[in-house]
């Protein structure tokens, strides 16, 4: 099993257990560690939009501001400072 397929495993499982969560009413939150670094646009797009899906959270960090669809806040960290940034900046 390649390292790709073995992360989808994965994520599957979380956002499964995150569903659940969410068919609880219990509104999960979601972390997403440098999924842009991983996968290639279709593959992070299919995470992302499944994990809109819920009522939660969902946090993605990574060293690469990814090109997103979806109603998103995005902010910059840089030696202990965090700043709101837009898209396009």
């Amino acid at each position: 099993m390649n390292k790709i397929t073995l992360l989808l495993f994965v994520l599957c499982g979380l956002l499964s257990q995150a569903q659940i969560l969410d068919e609880l009413e219990q509104a999960p939150i979601v972390l997403l560690d440098d999924l842009t670094s991983e996968f290639d646009r279709e593959h992070f797009n299919n995470v992302l939009q499944r994990a809109m899906q819920m009522t939660g959270q969902v946090w993605i960090s990574g060293t690469d501001a990814p090109r997103m669809e979806h109603n998103h806040k995005l902010f910059h960290v840089e030696h202990g400072t965090l700043e709101r940034t837009y898209p396009g900046d």
